[in-house]
C-alpha cells in the first residue's frame, strides 16, 4: 500500500502534495482551536473556582436595569440561619452593601479605593479569602461594630509599603451621612478612625470584578452612627447579601433557595438570586462565558468544516484512481473476489492517506501552537491572561482531530468504489 501511495505521488506530485497538505491543514487547525478553546475554558474556570457556587440575593426585584429593593425588607437576620438549615452543603452567608466611600485618608495622604464594603465574618469563608498578614475579624468586633478592617495585599502595598508594615495603621474615611432605616431621618457620621487588622492575598482580576470584591472590607456595623440600635438595623441589613454552597450546580440552588425562603417568608416576598456583582448584575459573569461559549463553537466549527471540505480531495484522489482501475476491479470482482474485500482495500487506503495527513497536521499544530495563542488571547483581554503559560496542544483535541480525519477521508475515499461495483462486470471489463 505505501509503494501504490508513492507510486501516486510520483505519478501526480503537484496534486497528491497539495491535497495532503490541505487536509494536514485542516487537521492542525483543528487540534489548535480545540487546544486553545479549551485551555480558556480550563483558565476562566480555574480563574473563578471557589469550590462551591457563589450567589447574591436581595429583598427585592430586579427591572432589568436596576433593582427595586423592598422597604421596608421582609427577610431579617434570620435568612442566613433559614438557608444553613435547609441547603445541603451550605459553606456560610453574609450581608453585603458597598460602603459609600471611594477614598480614605492615611497620614498625610487620600488614596482612592476601588471598592470597600461592609460585611461580616463569613465574607471571608464564602470568597476563599487567604490572610497573609493578621486576621479577619471576628463576630464579637462586628456585632460590636469596632472600627477595624482588613485590605488586600496590593491596597496594603500601594498605601504603606508591604503588607506588614499595613498592620497597625490607620485610615479614616470621609465625612458621610447616613440613612438609619425606613421612616427615619438622616443622620451625620463624623470622621471615624479605622484600624488595619489583616491582609488578605488578592484574588484574580477576573474574579474580583465578576464578584465585585473588596480591597477593603469592614465590619457592616461599624459605618453606623453612634448610638444607633445594631441589633434593630441588623434585620434591615440582611436584605441583601451573598452566600456559598457546595456540591450543587446553581440551577439547583437557585431553586431550593426560593423555595426555602417563600417557606420562610410567604409566597407574596419578593427575592431576587443572582450570580455576580453587588447591584442585581450577572452581566460580566454571563458575558464571558457566552464569549467563550461562542467562540468555543464557532472556531471549533471552522475547523471541523475546513478538515471535512479539504477531505474532498481525497475522494478526488481516490476517484481518479478508481476510474483508472475500473477494469483491473471488474477482473477482481470476475476471478471471485466479494465487493468487502474491493472496499476494505480502498478504504485502508484512503485511511492511509488520512492518517499521513493527520501526522503533518500534528506537527503544524506543535509549530503554531505559540502563535496562534498569541493571535486568539487578546480577544480575551478581560481575562487577565498575564502571565499564563502558553497552552500546549491537548491530547483529547489530538484525538478528536485523527479521528475526524480519519472517518472523514475513510468514507470519502470509498464513495467512488460505489457506482463501479453496481454496473455489469463485463462491461466494465469491455470498457476498461
Amino acid at each position: 500500500m505505501i509503494t501504490a501511495l508513492l507510486n501516486d505521488i510520483r505519478k501526480s506530485p503537484v496534486k497528491m502534495i497539495l491535497t495532503l497538505l490541505t487536509v494536514a491543514l485542516g487537521t492542525g487547525l483543528l487540534m489548535l482551536s480545540l487546544s486553545v478553546s479549551g485551555f480558556l475554558e480550563k483558565t476562566v474556570a480555574q480563574k473563578l473556582e471557589t469550590g462551591g457556587v457563589i450567589l447574591s440575593y436581595a429583598n427585592g426585584s430586579w427591572d432589568g436595569e436596576s433593582m427595586e429593593r423592598e422597604r421596608p425588607p421582609v427577610t431579617d437576620q434570620n435568612i442566613v440561619n433559614y438557608l444553613e438549615q435547609e441547603l445541603d452543603g451550605f459553606v456560610a452567608g453574609a450581608p453585603v452593601r458597598k460602603a459609600d466611600w471611594d477614598s480614605v485618608k492615611a497620614g498625610n495622604y487620600s488614596w482612592d479605593i476601588r471598592t470597600a464594603i461592609g460585611t461580616t465574618p463569613g465574607y471571608k469563608e464564602i470568597m476563599s479569602l487567604e490572610m497573609v498578614n493578621g486576621i479577619f475579624f471576628t463576630e464579637e468586633q462586628s456585632s460590636k461594630g469596632e472600627k477595624v478592617a482588613v485590605i488586600s495585599r496590593s491596597l496594603a502595598e500601594l498605601m504603606f509599603g508591604s503588607a506588614e508594615e499595613a498592620l497597625g495603621q490607620t485610615f479614616n474615611p470621609p465625612e458621610t451621612t447616613f440613612q438609619r432605616g425606613p421612616g427615619s431621618g438622616k443622620s451625620k457620621r463624623g470622621i471615624s478612625t479605622y484600624s488595619i487588622i489583616g491582609v488578605f492575598e488578592d484574588k484574580n482580576e477576573l474574579f474580583r470584578r465578576s464578584y465585585q470584591m473588596g480591597d477593603m472590607i469592614v465590619p457592616m456595623t461599624s459605618v453606623l452612627p453612634q448610638g444607633t440600635d445594631i441589633s434593630r438595623m441588623l434585620d434591615y441589613m440582611y436584605a441583601s447579601g451573598v452566600y456559598k454552597v457546595e456540591g450543587m450546580t446553581k440551577e439547583k440552588v437557585l431553586s431550593q433557595s426560593e423555595m426555602i425562603l417563600s417557606l420562610a417568608y410567604g409566597d407574596d416576598t419578593e427575592l431576587y438570586f443572582w450570580e455576580g456583582d453587588l447591584n442585581g448584575q450577572s452581566s460580566s459573569l454571563d458575558e464571558i462565558r457566552t464569549t467563550l461559549s461562542t467562540f468555543t463553537i464557532v472556531i471549533s466549527m471552522m475547523g471541523f468544516i475546513l478538515l471535512i471540505t479539504s477531505s474532498i480531495g481525497i475522494l478526488s484522489i481516490m476517484m481518479v484512481e478508481a476510474l483508472g482501475r475500473s477494469r483491473e476491479i471488474a477482473l477482481k470482482r470476475a476471478l471471485g473476489a466479494s465487493k468487502r474485500v474491493i472496499l476494505r482495500e480502498y478504504f485502508l487506503k484512503s485511511l492511509t492517506l488520512s492518517g499521513i495527513c493527520a501526522l503533518i497536521g500534528l506537527v503544524v499544530a506543535f509549530i503554531f501552537i505559540g502563535p496562534f495563542s498569541e493571535l486568539v488571547t487578546p480577544l480575551f483581554a478581560g481575562l487577565s491572561l498575564e502571565g499564563v503559560e502558553t497552552p500546549g496542544v491537548s491530547f483529547s483535541a489530538i484525538l478528536t482531530a485523527f479521528l475526524t480525519a480519519l472517518i472523514a477521508g475513510g468514507v470519502l475515499g470509498t464513495v467512488p468504489l460505489f457506482s463501479l461495483m453496481n454496473g455489469v462486470i463485463s462491461e466494465s471489463i469491455r470498457e476498461g
